[in-house]
């Protein structure tokens, strides 16, 4: 996806899933998967403006996502009171150190693949205390140079 912009939005369930296990699991249909690491998305040149949401905005579970010069501004997040943040991880770690549930940036859950590269930046965000990104051990989590950080508009 190119030149894309996600702008004044109400995302209670996230903005982009790139993934083919959750809705087999939620509906506990035993389908034949896509193998692990079989479907790429890249963003490139987004813009999310003004957002406010209590999952992830980008998710990877066991396929790949990239990110290229986009900017998150003015993103803000609430408690996820549904408890569904279990249904996308293995780990006990996801629901953050102060109980803020998935309200992360960035999730890559299981075998992802996912890659920033030092062109994206954030700008008034709120996480609820919880970092930008969160990754599982299995999960592999790239960052050009230096770390995603304030946009310098």
């Amino acid at each position: 996806m190119e030149d894309c912009h996600w702008t004044d939005m109400v995302a209670s369930t996230g903005i982009v899933e790139v993934t083919t296990l959750i809705q087999n699991e939620a509906s506990g249909e035993d389908q034949t998967r896509l193998p692990n690491h079989s479907t790429q998305l890249t963003l490139r040149n987004c813009v999310f403006d003004n957002l406010e949401y209590n999952h992830a905005i980008l998710f990877a579970q066991n396929q790949i996502i990239q990110v290229e010069n986009c900017s998150f501004v003015n993103i803000n997040t609430t408690y996820n009171k549904k408890g569904s943040c279990s249904l996308y991880a293995e780990s006990p770690d996801w629901v953050g150190e102060n109980g803020a549930g998935c309200t992360y940036a960035m999730a890559c859950i299981g075998e992802s693949l996912c890659a920033i590269n030092e062109e994206s930046c954030f700008q008034d965000v709120d996480y609820l205390g919880n970092d930008w990104l969160f990754q599982t051990n299995s999960s592999t989590v790239v960052v050009d140079d230096k770390d995603f950080t304030e946009c310098n508009f």
